[in-house]
Parts: structure tokens; C-alpha cells; sequence
């Protein structure tokens, strides 16, 4: 305001229009500056240098009319004074242009980098959006390989259910099978227990023979309870047998009790008296099992195994497999025997091989050799099978002791024999 009035005369008349126009062109454009206000930061730069082209291009005008009007006025002091005062106005203006100039470049920085953060933030969006896909991929990946362990569970389970199908059809058929054994066992028990009422009768007539019978018939017995105790374990199956067991048990019991009644009036058996025993009760069992050996018999206190090709073939002194088998069984049976005696008792077991009355032929020089050689190879088993060789005697009887005196086949093969003898 104060600039326009210097524009005025001093006498109050107006001074020329091109000056003023000349002089508020500046200030307008000055006005226009300091109007700006954009909201958007884009348009506000555009603003600012609109404003700084206006504010030069009134001050190249004002220079251009500041020197026609210093020709027009004849070179006056106080226009010169009022051009020069709107010249250091439009230089603090176009400082202050400058100045905004600054401003705005400083504001296109921040622009720019706000439009990088943002871009920084997009691309930190779109990895986390990766890395949370990736996550899920990878659980689900997690979850197909459980899936899969799972399934292969169910596969190892099924197949072991099959497994477990066909061994309980095996056990089914082995439980058959031992009930089967069951019966054959409760057999054995009666016989044995049948053994054990003769065995009190006997004794009653005979103490000294009743002791010696009741430990065999013991030890048999303990081996049928042991087989049957064996096949109740593997099988539970088998839990009739326990009554059968009990009342054995319980029978065994009643003839301990009159063992040890008559144990002040029994004398002691002899070693070989209770051997002899023995192979009186194993006879008996053998010959039911091995119903092939015709010949195994007792008599008198001598076992014999004749009347079958299985032992001997005629002039020869090989046992069979038969034989051999027999001979194991009978070494168990006196080994079994052995552990009841004293360890100082005096026995031997003689045995006592015998041929028929035809000729040997050229391998043997007579019967004599024969029959030793059969009696030799029996005590060989014996042996080989744990019985102590100490205690064996192998005698050779030839054909002088026949137990058939006849002439036929028959008698030939009962008189091919071996006889067993405790002394």
C-alpha cells in the first residue's frame, strides 16, 4: 500500500498508469506467491514455479518501464527512489521464490523417498506374502509325508495281523496235536499208576523189593509230570491234566508214606537188584512202543532183544538203526536208574551176545567171534550213549545157549540175540 502511495504526486494527481501497472504487477504476482496453497503436494510445485517465471518476468518489466520512465520524468529522484524501493522488493520476493525453490525440491525429495518406502513396504508385503505361502506349502507337504507314515502304519499293521492270523491257526493245529500228547501222557499216568497199586501190593508181601519198585515207579512218574507240566506251560489249553496231575501227586504221597512205614523193616536192595528193576519196567514200555522187536522180553533177571531182523541181519555183528535206537533208549533208562544208587555201589551190566546154530561163513572164523563182536558193539553204543564204560562187560556166548531148540527161521532169529544182565 505503502508502494502505491509513492506512486501518487505529490500535488495528489496520479502519476502514470504504466507505472502503476508497472509497479503492481510485482506486487500481484508477489500476492499470488504468498496466496499458494495446494492441497496436493504435486500441484503446489507446479504453483511455486509458476510463481518464480511471474515474479522474473515482472522484474525484467519493471527494469524495462524503470528506465522509460526515468526518460519520461527527465530523470526525477523520487521515481527513481520508488523504482529502486519495488526493485529491492521484488529481490526479497524472488529470495523468498528461491527460497520456496529450496523448499520445494526438499518436498520432491521426500516424495520420492515416501514413494521408495512405499515401495520398500510393497515389496515387504509381497515376501511376506511368500514366505507365509511358502509356510503353508510347507506344512502341507508336512502333513502329506504324515499322511504317508500313516498309511504305511496301517499297511505294516495289517500285514501283521495276517502273521498273527497264521500263527494262531498254527497254534490251533499244534494245540490239537497236544491234545493228542494229553492223552497219550493220561494213558501213561493210569499205566503208571497201575504199576504203583502192584507196586503197594508187592511191597506188602515183600519190603525189600517195594522200595526199590516205588523209586522207579517215582521216576517215572516224575518224567510224565514233567511232560505234562512242559505241555501245560505251552499250552493253557491242557489245564484238565492238573487234576489228573494232582491226584497222581497226591497217590505218589500215600506211597511215600508207606515206603516210610515199612522203612524200619526193609532191608537195602542191592545196586543191581534195582537195576535189574529197572530194565524190568523199560521193557515193558519198550516193547509197546517198539512193537517191531519182537524178542524184547525178561526173563528171569535178563534182558533180551532177539526175534527181529532190525537188530542183527544173520552173520552179522552191525546193528541197525533199530538196534541203535533201542540201545540209546536203554542207556537213558539206566542212566535215569544210576542217579538214584549211591556213588559207591558195586554193579556191571554184562552183555551177552549169542548166535544161532548155523555156520558164520567166511567172514568169522566161528560163532564164538560172532557173538562177541555183537556183544562188543552193543557195549559200544552203551558207552558212545554215557553210560560209564567201567561198569560194561561184553561176553561172547556163540551158540551154545539157545532159547529155541529148533530148526526153522523162527528160532534161528530168537536165538540171534543179545541179553542184558546187571551182576
Amino acid at each position: 500500500m505503502r508502494i502505491f502511495q509513492r506512486l501518487t504526486r505529490t500535488d495528489g494527481s496520479r502519476r502514470p498508469p504504466s507505472l502503476v501497472v508497472l509497479a503492481a504487477a510485482p506486487l500481484m504476482a508477489l500476492g499470488l506467491a504468498l496466496g499458494v496453497t495446494a492441497p496436493a503436494q504435486d500441484a503446489r510445485v507446479i504453483d511455486v514455479s509458476m510463481e518464480s517465471r511471474a515474479a522474473e518476468s515482472a522484474l525484467t518489466g519493471c527494469s524495462g518501464q524503470s528506465n522509460r520512465l526515468l526518460r519520461f520524468v527527465g530523470g526525477s529522484y523520487v521515481t527513481k527512489h520508488d523504482v529502486c524501493r519495488v526493485g529491492e522488493a521484488l529481490a526479497v520476493e524472488q529470495a523468498r521464490l528461491g527460497a520456496m525453490a529450496l523448499a520445494n525440491r526438499a518436498l520432491e525429495a521426500e516424495r520420492d523417498g515416501a514413494i521408495a518406502r512405499a515401495d520398500t513396504l510393497q515389496a515387504e508385503v509381497t515376501a511376506l506374502g511368500q514366505c507365509r505361502a511358502d509356510e503353508l506349502q510347507a506344512e502341507l507337504d508336512q502333513r502329506e509325508a504324515e499322511t504317508n507314515t500313516l498309511l504305511a502304519m496301517q499297511e505294516s499293521l495289517t500285514t501283521q495281523i495276517a502273521g498273527l492270523d497264521q500263527r494262531v491257526e498254527a497254534c490251533q493245529a499244534e494245540m490239537e496235536g497236544q491234545a493228542s500228547t494229553e492223552a497219550d501222557l493220561r494213558d501213561k499216568i493210569a499205566a503208571l499208576q497201575a504199576d504203583l497199586a502192584a507196586a503197594e501190593a508187592a511191597a506188602r508181601q515183600a519190603s525189600d523189593d517195594s522200595a526199590a519198585e516205588i523209586a522207579r515207579l517215582q521216576s517215572l512218574l516224575d518224567q510224565a509230570l514233567s511232560q505234562a507240566e512242559a505241555a501245560q506251560t505251552d499250552f493253557a489249553a491242557v489245564g484238565e491234566m492238573a487234576g489228573d496231575l494232582a491226584a497222581a501227586q497226591a497217590e505218589i504221597e500215600r506211597l511215600e508214606g508207606v515206603i516210610e512205614a515199612d522203612a524200619g523193616a526193609a532191608e537195602a536192595t542191592s545196586a543191581a537188584t534195582a537195576l535189574n528193576q529197572g530194565l524190568q519196567a523199560w521193557s515193558t514200555v519198550a516193547s509197546q512202543a517198539r512193537p517191531e522187536v519182537e524178542g524184547l522180553a525178561l526173563p528171569g533177571d535178563s534182558l533180551v532183544l532177539s526175534g527181529s531182523e532190525s537188530i542183527f541181519l544173520t552173520g552179522s555183528a552191525e546193528i541197525s538203526e533199530t538196534g541203535q535206537a533201542l540201545l540209546d533208549e536203554l542207556a537213558a533208562e539206566i542212566l535215569s536208574i544210576m542217579a538214584t544208587l549211591p556213588a559207591d555201589a558195586d554193579w556191571r551190566l554184562e552183555v551177552q551176545g549169542h548166535a544161532d546154530i548155523r555156520p558164520t561163513g567166511a567172514r568169522w572164523p566161528s560163532n564164538w567171534e560172532l557173538s562177541a563182536y555183537r556183544a562188543s558193539a552193543a557195549v559200544r553204543v552203551l558207552a558212545e550213549a554215557g553210560v560209564p564204560v567201567e561198569r560194561l562187560a561184553a561176553v561172547g556166548l556163540g551158540e551154545y545157549h539157545p532159547l529155541v531148540d529148533e530148526a526153522r527161521q523162527a528160532a534161528y532169529a530168537m536165538n540171534r540175540r543179545l541179553e542184558l544182565r546187571f551182576r
